[in-house]
C-alpha cells in the first residue's frame, strides 16, 4: 500500500539501535568518489600512405550515488515508465532467488522508503572507454604535383565510440547524470596544403 513499506521494499539497517530508521544511522562508505587510478593506452601506426590512432582510457576505483531518477519506477508518479521496469525487481516468485534485486514495483513511492540515498544506490563508477580514433590517407605526391598540390589528407575522426561499464547504459560515468548522455561522433574531412 502507498506510505507503507511492503515486501520486496529495500532493508535499512539502524546503527544507532534506537528503535528509529533516520539520518542517524547514515554512515560513511569506504569507497571513494574520485578514481583511485587512471589509466590510458594510446596505440598508432603509418604504413605506406595510412595513419592510424587510437586512445583508450579507464579510470578504476570510483564509486557515485545513481541519481534517484534512474530508480524511479514511475518518475514523479508519471505513467511513463523507465525502460528497465520490470528486470531484475523483486516479486513473489523471485522472493527466494539469490542475488541483489531491484526493490518491488510502486507506483508511488508516496513513504519516500526506497528513494533514501543508501549503498543499494552507491555503484561502481569504473569504465573503459574507446575516447578517439583517428584513420588518415594521404594522396601520393606525384598525383598532386600536376595540380600544385603539396598534400592532400582524407581523415575520419570518432570520439567517444564505445563504453565499457557495468552500470545503467543511459548514464555516462564519465560526467553528469542530470545531463545529456556523452555524444559519440564521428567527422571526417580533407586537410588541404598548397
Amino acid at each position: 500500500p502507498t506510505g507503507q513499506v511492503t515486501p520486496g521494499d529495500l532493508v535499512y539497517i539502524d546503527f544507532d539501535a534506537d528503535g528509529i530508521l533516520n539520518s542517524t544511522d547514515q554512515v560513511a562508505v569506504d569507497q571513494l568518489n574520485y578514481p583511485l587510478n587512471i589509466y590510458g593506452l594510446t596505440l598508432g601506426f603509418n604504413w605506406r600512405n595510412w595513419g592510424f590512432s587510437t586512445m583508450f582510457y579507464a579510470p578504476t576505483g570510483v564509486w557515485n550515488l545513481v541519481n534517484s531518477s534512474y530508480f524511479n519506477n514511475f518518475n514523479n508518479g508519471y505513467l511513463n515508465a523507465q525502460p528497465d521496469v520490470l528486470e531484475n525487481r523483486w516479486t513473489k516468485e523471485t522472493a527466494n532467488t539469490s542475488g541483489v534485486m531491484n526493490p518491488t514495483l510502486h507506483l508511488l513511492d508516496a513513504s519516500g522508503f526506497n528513494g533514501v540515498e543508501s549503498t543499494f544506490k552507491y555503484q561502481d563508477f569504473s569504465y573503459l572507454r574507446l575516447k578517439n580514433v583517428d584513420i588518415t590517407y594521404d594522396l601520393p605526391k606525384k598525383l598532386l604535383s600536376s595540380w600544385n598540390i603539396s598534400s592532400l589528407q582524407l581523415y575520419l575522426t570518432g570520439t567517444n565510440l564505445l563504453t565499457f561499464w557495468k552500470g545503467d547504459k543511459r548514464i555516462d560515468p564519465e560526467g553528469s547524470q542530470n545531463r545529456y548522455p556523452i555524444l559519440m561522433t564521428v567527422t571526417g574531412g580533407v586537410r588541404l596544403s598548397f
